[in-house]
């Protein structure tokens, strides 16, 4: 196992080339891109669930909340059997 001051310098090489070359500034956006892709996902999927949680403390129908929220009978259902309150 290499020391962690040998490593150092070439950590320190590799991000300096991130940061600088044409090639390294993309990936970095790819990446950044990739991340910012998955969390404006997660918020969307967070708040199907907190509307269907709404609709049923509202009392509506099942079926409805899963046609319109697009969320699965089971996720739904999930929800459902939760002391979740929004």
């Amino acid at each position: 196992m290499a020391k962690a001051g040998i490593l150092i310098p070439v950590l320190s090489e590799e991000v300096d080339e991130l940061k600088t070359s044409e090639r390294g500034v993309a990936a970095m956006c790819d990446v950044m891109r990739h991340y910012e892709d998955i969390a404006r996902e997660e918020g969307i999927q967070q708040e199907k669930k907190r509307m269907a949680l709404k609709l049923l403390q509202n009392g509506l129908d099942f079926d409805f909340i899963v046609k319109t929220t697009g969320l699965t009978p089971e996720q739904v259902d999930q929800l459902q059997g939760s002391d979740s309150y929004v």
